[in-house]
């Protein structure tokens, strides 16, 4: 959910009122009605959903944490103000303390933990400085008594992030247990398939002399071609059996990143192997150098899922172009351009395709940029805005094409 959908959510919207509704009465019993502030912050806190749009939930519980800690010390008011916000204020502090303890992260959750449990059980201490004054035994009784609920909401705040630690070691190991299969899918099969085609390449290039200079050509470069396969495929299943040893994210070393400086090379091979379309390349010199590399890898992957649909389903085009411009922040604009022409000779069940450019949308927008393709003139137009940050905010422009076909 972005920040756009969260600021109009229903639940912001009903917490903010709640929140006016327990605040309202105050506006009428000023300066005294500034104890009601506290309750309104902590009903607001406990009941909105974080981040909003930047403010974690262990930021807001710190600050109303902090908030109630100075009422208990700070407010000078009538017994009967104390008693009407309190109602409102100590079941708030309960469930944001109970959100805050599953929710925050381990040292933020250390933290606010003993804040809670001190803002929960002093609330009562308020008393002694009401008016009139309570007696301070009566007070001691009462914080004593707020430990029992206290400790509920802290019980029920850590069971539930055990909980959610057990539903996430299961997903780690079944994405472990995945990685592992595809790994040794595509080590035992269609990496043997591969060598296969590349060794039956081979040998006809190299048994039959008489072969014509275009076809041995051709055939050198699917050999090029099956060995490059080849050695992705190397550097994939690596990647997938190092994740594995070494967590989710695994070194960065172990999957192999392309980047902007293997454009041109794909270029020329795309070029090569279409026979009369010609591809041009509009890049600035000295790009890769200003911009991050996972920003060139994903500029690359786009380049060649576009390239890869015009051979598929242009494969008459005549011509293609692939232009990149930097962006302010590091980022880049690549725009993939084909004349338009004919269907590729794929088989039916290969002619259909569909996942890639939704696969690189999500891609895209994982950090923090845009994906979209459609017509253009007589051809198709692949365009992306890959921004330099996941947190940039980059909207979508009115030129870049939408259209959702091959989405799923």
């Amino acid at each position: 959910m972005n920040a756009a959908t969260r600021r109009l959510s229903p639940r912001l919207v009903w917490s903010v009122i709640v929140a006016l509704l327990v605040v309202a009465p105050a506006a009428w019993r000023l300066p005294s009605g500034l104890v009601a502030v506290p309750a309104a912050v902590a009903v607001l806190a406990a009941m909105a959903r974080w981040p909003w749009p930047r403010v974690t939930i262990a930021s807001a519980a710190g600050v109303t944490f902090a908030l109630s800690l100075v009422a208990d010390a700070g407010f000078h008011v009538p017994k009967a103000y104390v008693t009407f916000w309190a109602l409102a204020e100590y079941p708030a502090l309960l469930l944001l303390a109970a959100r805050v303890i599953r929710r925050a992260p381990d040292r933020q959750a250390a933290l606010l933990g003993p804040a809670a449990v001190a803002a929960i059980v002093l609330l009562p201490a308020r008393f002694l400085f009401a008016a009139p004054t309570a007696d301070w035994k009566a007070v001691a009784v009462a914080c004593s008594l707020s430990i029992f609920p206290c400790a509920g909401a802290v019980g029920v705040g850590l069971y539930q992030r055990m909980l959610d630690d057990r539903r996430a070691r299961a997903v780690r190991q079944a994405l472990r247990e995945q990685r592992l299969r595809v790994a040794a899918d595509l080590h035992d099969y269609v990496a043997h398939e591969l060598t296969g085609i590349v060794l039956e390449t081979q040998a006809v290039r190299l048994d039959d002399d008489s072969l014509p200079e275009p076809l041995r050509q051709y055939l050198e470069r699917m050999e090029a071609s099956g060995l490059r396969a080849l050695e992705s495929m190397d550097h994939t299943v690596q990647s997938l059996r190092v994740s594995d040893e070494h967590g989710a994210g695994g070194p960065a070393s172990a999957a192999r990143m392309h980047g902007l400086a293997d454009l041109p090379e794909t270029v020329r091979r795309f070029t090569a192997a279409s026979g009369a379309a010609r591809c041009e390349l509009d890049m600035p010199p000295g790009l890769a150098a200003t911009v991050p590399h996972v920003v060139q890898d994903a500029v690359h992957r786009v380049v060649v899922e576009a390239l890869t649909n015009v051979r598929r389903h242009a494969a008459g085009a005549t011509w293609a172009s692939v232009s990149v411009v930097p962006v302010a922040g590091g980022g880049v604009t690549v725009t993939v351009t084909n004349g338009g022409g004919t269907a590729g000779t794929l088989t039916a069940s290969r002619a259909g395709g569909g996942s890639g450019l939704a696969g690189l949308r999500t891609r895209i927008e994982a950090l923090g940029g845009t994906l979209g393709w459609g017509p253009y003139g007589t051809g198709w137009q692949v365009r992306a805005l890959v921004a330099g940050s996941s947190s940039t905010d980059i909207r979508r422009t009115a030129d870049v094409p939408r259209c959702e076909r091959g989405r799923s």
